[in-house]
């Protein structure tokens, strides 16, 4: 099976290094690399061009945001399996890649998640964040599954569709809700730590995004589902907001 991966970005020269290298790092030999730059004007391309070698597909010119990139990535990508690693983030281990591939093989599912780790560069301390084993719609309508962790099937997004970019915030969202609660998309747990995720990588207004958010809820709850979840996902948003703030604020 090939592996495309996806790595969006923009003035990402603090960043994309790490994320590169975690990628030429693997020890699986069919992946396909893209980079999909929006029209960087610091040195991001210089460090990508240093990598060229090992780099597919490397497209930068200007376009309309992180979601509209990342589906410009899924029409030039060529594998069986499409994944998105963002820059900053990073592959777990060298052999992540190497793991989900024979998940996928042993499973037969079109969709394989697992586990990412939160972390801050300048700060010891790493949060894992576990994703759901068995979704539900009740599940999905509060919480999520982590999208840096997600691999799916190329054919999910030429069938179903890639994001809706009339979200400029909570697409992925809006993509996992489509995929697992519309079309029910197979979909296996693989209990595994996929990425490395970076706090902190995309700033965005809070009160937009739970905005957005409920938008998306009305696509497949009806709207007394979509009270009450959203009262959990307030709920949940806040102890997470909170958890994360005082783990990240020790030593």
């Amino acid at each position: 099976m090939k592996v495309s991966i996806i790595t969006v970005c923009k003035n990402a020269q603090d960043t994309i290094k790490r994320t590169i290298r975690s990628v030429i790092d693997q020890d699986y030999q069919d992946i396909e690399y893209l980079i999909i730059d929006g029209g960087s004007t610091d040195e991001t391309l210089n460090i990508v061009n240093k990598h060229r070698r090992k780099i597919d597909t490397i497209i930068s010119e200007p376009d309309k945001g992180l979601y509209y990139a990342m589906n410009k990535g899924i029409k030039k990508s060529n594998g069986d399996i499409v994944y998105f690693l963002n820059a900053g983030d990073m592959l777990f281990k060298a052999n992540t890649i190497s793991k989900v591939v024979k998940a996928f093989e042993k499973n037969h599912v079109d969709i394989i998640y697992g586990d990412i780790v939160l972390y801050n560069p300048d700060q010891p301390q790493k949060l894992i964040l576990r994703s759901q084993k068995n979704v539900s719609n009740f599940f999905l309508g509060h919480d999520t599954i982590y999208h840096q962790s997600i691999f799916t099937k190329k054919h999910i997004f030429e069938k179903y569709g890639g994001f809706d970019t009339q979200f400029k915030l909570v697409a992925d969202y809006d993509w996992i809700l489509r995929s697992l609660i519309k079309h029910k998309i197979s979909n296996y747990y693989l209990k595994l730590t996929m990425a490395k995720f970076l706090r902190g990588g995309l700033s965005f207004n809070e009160s937009e995004s739970i905005k957005e958010r409920f938008r998306v809820l009305l696509r497949y709850f009806s709207p007394a589902q979509v009270v009450l979840n959203g009262f959990l996902f307030w709920l949940v948003h806040r102890v997470l907001v909170k958890i994360n703030r005082e783990f990240f604020s020790k030593g």
